[in-house]
């Protein structure tokens, strides 16, 4: 009585090992020095002198596109 055997691809076999010595560490992949894009915008607001943040329209976040591109303004909301 013959058994054949299947013989694994030396890459599979290797790679298995390869992760079973070396398990890959849970970590993320931002650096401790990479900024996110929030903070960012926050640096370069805070570059802005306080003079010329005030005067910025109240509604500047909420209307936007009407600051921008001269779209309807919005209605305010009421909490």
């Amino acid at each position: 009585m013959t058994t054949t055997t299947t013989r694994k691809s030396p890459t599979a076999k290797s790679g298995a090992r390869r992760n079973a010595k070396f398990p890959r560490k849970a970590t993320s992949r931002r650096k401790p020095y990479a900024l996110t894009l929030e903070d960012d915008l926050l640096a370069i607001g805070m570059r802005v002198p306080p003079e010329e943040r005030a005067k910025l329209p109240r509604d500047f976040n909420e209307n936007l596109d009407h600051y921008l591109y001269g779209a309807p303004r919005k209605k305010p909301r009421r909490w």
